[in-house]
């Protein structure tokens, strides 16, 4: 099997959000549990990282957690 990326190694920075697909019927084992994205939000907000607010809304929804401000 070849080993390749079918991204040029030139490219240039994208973000997250730019290359994910919103509405996409994606495999569990690709997607973020409830426990993972409440140990990102914890560890954000320890380190007093400012997330995203579109990536915190998602994280938040997922985490079945009430938005934190």
């Amino acid at each position: 099997m070849l080993n390749f990326s079918m991204l040029p190694n030139d490219a240039k920075e994208c973000f997250l959000w730019q290359i994910l697909e919103p509405d996409a019927d994606v495999p569990t084992k690709y997607s973020l549990s409830e426990r993972a994205c409440q140990g990102i939000l914890r560890r954000a907000e320890r380190k007093k990282k400012e997330l995203q607010p579109q990536l915190r809304a998602i994280l938040e929804k997922q985490a079945g957690e009430p938005p934190i401000r």
